[in-house]
């Protein structure tokens, strides 16, 4: 059997036929951002459906910004925190897969995160994947206000919420040919 180039693995050939092989590389790229709304309780007295949007950040070249609704995207979900990650202006993802975590702050150092995602990996922090485009990831009920408000000391110290992707990091994967 001939050995090839890229995979180390061993081609099979079928008599008659010519052998041919694929392959194709996945890697990560990432950044950085955190965003702090000061002045929680008049941010949750203005009401569902009030938005708070982080300034823009980019993470492997994707625009990306956080949008926190603090008394709920709607009436609904008047109970809880709402969080979404989306690309700016509605523009879809230069990436094949967004891997992402969201986290409302522990901020006494105790690292008692409130996250949310659905696929944990095998090692690491837990992340989501979810195809670019628009809103990349959405929680209308991320947290019960009630739980911020009963463990205030730990989330809104001075008044202040703290929300970042896990690890500061918000991850494309990217195809390479």
């Amino acid at each position: 059997m001939k050995q090839t180039k890229q995979s180390g693995i061993k081609a099979w050939r079928y008599p008659g036929l010519a052998a041919t092989s694929s392959y194709r590389q996945l890697t990560t790229v990432g950044g950085c951002h955190q965003y702090t709304i000061s002045g929680y309780a008049l941010a949750r007295a203005l009401g569902p459906g009030t938005c708070l949007r982080s300034e823009p950040f980019t993470a492997g070249a994707q625009a990306f910004q956080l949008e926190v609704f603090p008394a709920g995207l709607a009436a609904d979900c008047c109970q809880h925190l709402s969080l979404f990650l989306t690309t700016p202006g509605g523009a879809g993802s230069s990436a094949d897969h967004i891997l992402y975590e969201l986290a409302v702050v522990d901020q006494t150092g105790r690292g008692r995160h409130l996250l949310r995602s659905s696929r944990p990996l095998r090692e690491g922090p837990s992340l989501q994947l979810a195809q670019g485009g628009g809103v990349v990831a959405g929680y209308p009920c991320f947290v019960r206000s009630a739980t911020l408000l009963k463990h205030a000391k730990r989330y809104l110290a001075n008044d202040s919420l703290v929300i970042r992707p896990w690890q500061c990091s918000a991850f494309l994967v990217r195809v390479l040919t």
